[in-house]
């Protein structure tokens, strides 16, 4: 009988088409993450950055209708039932999925958090008119473009960063029909019964969680977005855990994982800053006057970060939101 952590493994196979987004130290782009000109305060005045719960965030439907329409598809996919030896071994792994998926609910799914960014041309210096008007605070924010090729690929960090997928709902109830064949195939093939049947179920619900987190509506296309994204089981030393927080803003008090640009385990322990990262910083068209410029110029330096003033500019498209 294969203990828990080994029968997981053999899931393994079901990342092949994640792998190729998760594809980031490869490429290493310019990522921007648009704001509110408080958050770009907060983020320098704390030399922090600020990660988001999904379920409190825009995406909270395209998470919730992975996870949820994932699962009911693997509950009542024929291809995994009839895949067990049994009806014991079916009912088994059903109940083990209801498990995993309750686990996310009352211990994983409060403290997991992502950050959203931009996939950036090196040659834009004034933004998109679509992030500055969805995000950006209607131009009157900022965006700050990291650059992370310092930075070298840490696997053990509890930190994933990769592209997010565009699907309709119909290509994601086709992902989750295929994912339930592929599963099935595994059973099969490797005669899972008994104990082995709940590193199985808590794998495939693992695997759905991360097509949950990096999928989104195809209508957002344009956004170019990647995303990095905490999730508490992979922190297994609680190497991060001392960094969740909370802010008390409009929507009153909410979760955050306030992360600091020095070194820590998310990083690998390597000698990052704010000013190694930061690539540039864009002023949205609404607020990007010369007088802004030198405005958010001193802020910087009053902050002491005058090593990134020279990096602040102004979006010169011609958009006003009034």
């Amino acid at each position: 009988m294969r203990d828990f952590q080994t029968t997981w493994r053999l899931v393994d196979e079901m990342y092949a088409d994640l792998n190729e987004n998760l594809a980031y130290f490869n490429q290493k782009p310019l990522l921007a993450h648009y704001t509110t000109a408080f958050v770009l305060e907060q983020m320098v005045k704390n030399n922090e950055i600020w990660f988001g719960n999904p379920l409190l965030m825009n995406d909270v439907e395209e998470v919730r209708f992975g996870i949820n329409e994932g699962t009911r598809a693997f509950l009542n996919s024929p291809e995994i039932r009839h895949a067990f030896q049994n009806s014991e071994d079916a009912e088994a792994f059903e109940k083990e999925l209801l498990a995993a998926h309750a686990n996310f609910d009352e211990n994983h799914a409060f403290d997991t958090y992502i950050l959203c960014f931009c996939e950036h041309d090196r040659a834009n210096e004034d933004g998109l008119l679509s992030m500055w008007r969805g995000y950006g605070d209607s131009g009157k924010g900022a965006a700050v473009i990291f650059d992370g090729r310092t930075l070298l690929n840490t696997p053990e960090s509890p930190l994933i960063v990769a592209k997010v997928e565009y699907a309709s709902v119909e290509d994601r109830r086709a992902w989750f029909a295929r994912a339930a064949e592929k599963f099935a195939n595994i059973v099969s093939r490797e005669q899972l019964a008994g104990e082995e049947i709940g590193g199985a179920a808590w794998a495939l619900f693992a695997r759905l969680r991360l097509f949950s987190l990096f999928t989104k509506h195809s209508g957002f296309l344009e956004e170019k977005e990647w995303r990095l994204a905490y999730m508490p089981e992979r922190d297994v030393g609680k190497n991060l855990t001392e960094y969740l927080s909370y802010h008390n803003g409009p929507r009153g008090i909410e979760p955050k994982l306030k992360l600091p640009f020095a070194p820590n385990a998310a990083f690998g322990n390597q000698d990052i800053s704010l000013n190694s990262l930061v690539h540039s910083i864009i002023l949205g068209p609404t607020a990007s006057t010369p007088l802004a410029v030198r405005s958010v110029q001193r802020m910087l330096n009053k902050l002491g970060h005058s090593d990134l003033s020279a990096k602040v500019i102004g979006s010169q498209i011609p958009y006003r939101s009034y």
